[in-house]
């Protein structure tokens, strides 16, 4: 039971994550921020996908009331990092394909 709980949470961050980082450039695209700020706009990116997690996390602890609550924070902080880490890395082309 545990590790379908950890898994949901870790799917959840991972998507919350990677989705706020491809609207972040998506949006950077149509300001006309140069492409040299790519640390900037990641920055941002990860500050608002931080939300949308921490928004999730907020909601699940008021609307649930299960015993598994700190397994799935767990999996799903340990998803949201493991978001940033692959837009950093492998995700980087797409991120910069989006940024048009």
């Amino acid at each position: 039971m545990d590790f379908a709980v950890i898994l949901k949470g870790g799917f959840m961050g991972f998507a919350l994550s990677l989705g706020m980082q491809m609207i972040c450039f998506y949006m950077a695209g149509f300001t006309g921020i140069s492409k040299d700020n790519f640390v900037s706009v990641f920055i941002a990116a990860g500050i608002a996908s931080f939300a949308s997690v921490f928004g999730l996390l907020m909601h699940q602890t008021r609307a649930s009331a299960t015993p598994d609550l700190t397994v799935f924070v767990a999996g799903c902080v340990g998803g949201w990092l493991a978001g940033i880490l692959f837009g950093l890395t492998s995700g980087k082309p797409l991120l910069l394909k989006l940024w048009r």
